[in-house]
């Protein structure tokens, strides 16, 4: 039966013979160097950063709102820090846990994402319209993608 599945996988990637299977734990780890890099760039370099969504350098009318605005970003940036650091710890305690709660983790992980995405696409369309929206929306749906693979295969994780 799990020669089949392999097939059946195997034929829809349009690969006779060969398995495509993503290693949950390569996902993980992906997604946690993103958020440490990214929570790291908003936490410490939060103006420099603006600037590439299109944020502009300190306004002179305004400078309260500015550096709100950065403080907020600095916050989201220790947010994201944060989360990088708790799926870094995820990846080894999924090996041993059991499916059921795996896939609850993973289901999380790809709503997580498509939000992210969704997010990062009206923001990027609406207000930001600057590449580095839509680099972010790109990554959020690679990695929604990669869960998603993940969350359909059954089979237990350890080869």
């Amino acid at each position: 039966m799990l020669e089949e599945y392999s097939l059946q996988r195997s034929i829809l990637a349009g690969k006779p013979g060969k398995e495509i299977r993503l290693k949950l734990n390569t996902t993980i780890t992906t997604n946690a160097i993103f958020f440490l890099i990214i929570g790291i760039a908003f936490g410490i370099y939060a103006p420099l950063v603006l600037n590439f969504f299109g944020v502009p350098d300190i306004p002179s009318e305004d400078l309260l709102l500015y550096w709100t605005t950065v403080s907020f970003a600095r916050l989201y940036g220790a947010t994201l820090f944060g989360f990088g650091i708790v799926l870094w710890a995820l990846r080894g305690y999924l090996e041993a846990t059991n499916p059921e709660s795996r896939r609850g983790v993973i289901f999380s992980l790809v709503l997580a994402n498509i939000f992210a995405a969704f997010v990062a696409a009206t923001q990027s369309a609406s207000i930001w319209e600057t590449w580095t929206g839509w680099i972010l929306m790109i990554m959020h749906i690679l990695l929604a993608l990669a869960y998603g693979v993940n969350l359909r295969d059954k089979r237990p994780l350890q080869e």
